[in-house]
């Protein structure tokens, strides 16, 4: 059975059949084969460690620690391993290839392993009928109209069908939320083979069994983690190699306003993408604070889209909370809202908020140890919300590796000067380390902080040693992603040419095997996103290598969906110059992105590379 590693078969072990408490078994008893285990009495979750683990049969190969997951019938096996920290390592899934009792081999679903991606799911298709191999794949529902023609989906909503076929069918159905309706999971299996009778669907996201918090949390937090977690990573291709650069990520809380008014347009000027922090009420206008302005969300969103600000929650209130009611919209309810009113965008990251309550903000969680994470109801409503949570562990520098580093804090204030800011980013390139700035819009200009003129001057600064080719400038989403030690950063489109216009059209090649022109007609590439659906809401970097006989004029678009990107950019001549545009893939709307460079004015133009490089 093969099993898509960006969408994770998750049974609801709570829910139906009671509170986690009565379905944790304690430790896999010394000795036992884990291969048989597929009757109702094991069904439940499991724990093994140390020298116990080396004594069982059936665990996948070099797993020494972690939670087993025995759903009865035919439901399968998953499997969370831990490093010695106790930090997740992998989510494994296996699934029953007969009903004698037998398993399919252990998936890692944090691999590089992906299913094929087939396409739209034909209207009037009865998904019923799929359990054979042929109908294997990923598959794309990409409208409310293209659900509504398709028979027996979960819910009448756009999103992704994984369909695992053959022997024991599952089905995985992630809904976007859309029209009002909540982001859901989806799962089902064939309850009876030989009738082909399938089981109900069951929303891991549902209230009572995916609040994201509460008793009945315990087992499931860090399934539902692991599966928003692997979406998030996949978005930007898994890691984000840097070829031993430092990466940097700028972000900004609150302020919208003076967030739009000031600090956009120097990021903006020089090319620079970054991070909001945005909490519900200061978007909205209801905050009682002479700052506070209310920012439509159409304009939050564009900023997303046409120039690469990544969105978090910040939660709603920007206020502490104790009980598991206000918990729940701080954290949850937050980000829900924030997609429903950006259609378009995802929200997979969590900045927390300065509540006033330094020491117990959120119901004895405070976002400084594993603790907080593990036996608080706010830690488990953020893992389970979350791929990414920002909190105040670690210093400020992060090493990279390429996997997620919960609960990292930031630096470099708005208090720093502007020799403090620089002499901080240089402590990152030596050391080849990441590094994120936070800043508040409305206190620039104030007493004890930067002024905007030296907020530019930081940015300028920044920007200059990026194009030195010391650093490289990404979202706090991509910082969780950062390798130094690889070259390899996702990119959707073909990159170099090489003598072949690879897709490009519109454009000859000359003498040195690049595109050119003296022309005014675009260079233009239509990439078809269904193949490439799990980028969606990623924030991307339109990047292009361009050499000019003269000072020229040129100008890089991007089309498709809510997305609306141009900008024109003076080169000088005889040089290879890098320009470059942030943007995002929107979620959902568009069938193509259309990406074009075109040569305004000046001399003949010669292009060495176009890049959409994940950020």
């Amino acid at each position: 059975m093969a099993i898509a590693k960006s969408s994770v078969f998750v049974a609801d072990v709570t829910g139906p059949r009671g509170p986690a408490g009565s379905i944790h078994k304690g430790s896999i008893p010394n000795g036992s084969n884990i291969n048989t285990w597929h009757a109702p009495a094991y069904e439940g979750s499991w724990t093994f460690s140390g020298s116990g683990a080396a004594t069982l049969t059936g665990l996948p190969s070099g797993v020494v620690a972690g939670q087993l997951f025995v759903l009865p019938g035919l439901g399968g096996q998953f499997l969370t391993s831990f490093r010695s920290t106790g930090s997740p390592e992998a989510f494994w899934f296996r699934g029953r290839t007969n009903l004698s009792g037998g398993f399919g081999r252990w998936q890692n679903l944090n691999s590089t392993e992906t299913l094929k991606n087939r396409g739209l799911v034909p209207p009037g298709t009865n998904l019923n009928y799929w359990y054979l191999e042929e109908r294997t794949g990923e598959w794309e529902i990409n409208s409310t109209t293209n659900a509504q023609e398709v028979m027996n989906l979960p819910v009448v909503a756009p999103g992704k069908l994984t369909n695992n076929a053959g022997g024991i069918a599952t089905q995985i159905y992630q809904s976007y939320g859309l029209n009002g309706s909540a982001p859901g999971f989806w799962h089902r299996s064939l309850a009876n083979v030989s009738t082909k009778v399938w089981s109900e669907w069951v929303n891991l996201y549902a209230s009572g069994g995916s609040g994201g918090g509460g008793s009945s949390d315990t087992e499931q937090y860090a399934l539902k983690h692991a599966f928003r977690l692997d979406e998030a990573r996949k978005r930007l291709g898994y890691k984000l190699g840097t070829g031993g650069k430092a990466a940097i990520a700028l972000q900004f809380d609150d302020y919208n306003g003076l967030f739009r008014d000031k600090v956009l347009p120097i990021l903006q000027e020089f090319d620079i993408p970054a991070t909001m922090a945005l909490a519900v009420n200061w978007v909205e206008g209801n905050v009682n604070h002479e700052l506070a302005e209310a920012v439509p969300w159409a304009t939050v969103q564009s900023w997303v889209l046409n120039d690469g600000m990544e969105p978090q929650s910040h939660s709603w209130t920007h206020s502490a909370a104790s009980s598991t009611a206000q918990l729940k919209k701080e954290i949850i309810d937050s980000a829900d809202h924030m997609e429903k009113q950006m259609p378009s965008v995802v929200i997979d990251g969590w900045s927390m908020p300065g509540t006033g309550v330094a020491s117990d903000p959120y119901g004895g969680y405070n976002g400084q140890s594993v603790k907080d994470f593990t036996e608080t109801t706010a830690g488990k409503m953020l893992l389970s919300r979350y791929a990414f949570v920002g909190a105040r562990k670690g210093g400020y520098l992060q090493p990279g590796g390429g996997q997620d580093i919960i609960g990292q804090s930031h630096g470099l204030s708005e208090t720093y000067t502007v020799q403090q800011f620089k002499d901080g980013v240089e402590e990152a390139i030596k050391g080849r380390y990441a590094l994120a700035t936070m800043h508040h819009p409305g206190w620039l200009d104030t007493s004890g902080y930067k002024t905007t003129a030296q907020l530019r001057e930081c940015i300028q600064w920044l920007a200059a040693q990026r194009d030195a080719g010391r650093l490289v400038i990404v979202t706090r989403r991509a910082l969780n992603l950062f390798d130094p030690t690889e070259d390899h950063r996702d990119n959707l489109l073909p990159g170099g040419f090489n003598g072949a216009l690879n897709g490009w059209d519109g454009w000859t090649l000359n003498a040195s095997g690049n595109p050119a022109t003296s022309g005014t007609a675009a260079l233009t590439y239509p990439l078809t996103l269904l193949p490439v659906a799990w980028a969606r809401g990623s924030i991307r970097e339109f990047h292009a290598v361009v050499k000019a006989t003269a000072a020229s004029v040129v100008r890089l678009t991007v089309t498709g969906g809510a997305t609306n990107v141009s900008k024109d950019y003076t080169i000088p001549s005889g040089s290879w110059v890098e320009i470059r545009k942030f943007f995002a893939v929107p979620k959902v709307g568009g069938s193509t992105l259309n990406f074009s460079l075109t040569r305004v004015s000046g001399g003949t133009v010669e292009v060495q590379q176009i890049n959409a490089y994940a950020a």
